[in-house]
């Protein structure tokens, strides 16, 4: 797992960076996963200062399993042609997701979308 932070003004903890991890996904293939400082799982279309959509949601949200563009943050992004923030965290309920909004927030975000 990433690097967590409990102790943080964020609800539990979430993977912070800019760090970049690899595992083995349960097909046997290897799975890469970037995050940037704020703890957006980073893809091809992402750009932090254009951010247009924030996502937050649990395991799903971040793509446990597949590679950066392929979780549906990122192929949300690439459908709209807008940058979209994936701030999916694995283990978080929906209470935490919704609190992490509130967090992840940024000026000029057009729509938060709040994943269960």
């Amino acid at each position: 797992m990433g690097v967590r932070d409990k102790t943080g003004p964020d609800p539990g903890w979430r993977s912070y960076g800019p760090q970049v991890r690899e595992e083995t996904n349960c097909l046997g293939k290897p799975v890469e996963y970037r995050y940037d400082a704020a703890g957006a799982r980073l893809h091809d279309g992402f750009d932090a200062q254009k951010t247009a959509v924030l996502i937050v949601g649990d395991l799903y949200t971040n793509g446990d399993e597949v590679n950066d563009n392929e979780t549906y943050p990122a192929r949300l992004s690439k459908l709209l042609g807008v940058s979209v923030a994936n701030h999916g965290v694995e283990g978080y309920g929906p209470t935490q997701s919704l609190l992490l909004g509130d967090v992840a927030e940024s000026p000029g975000v057009d729509w938060i979308k709040f994943n269960l």
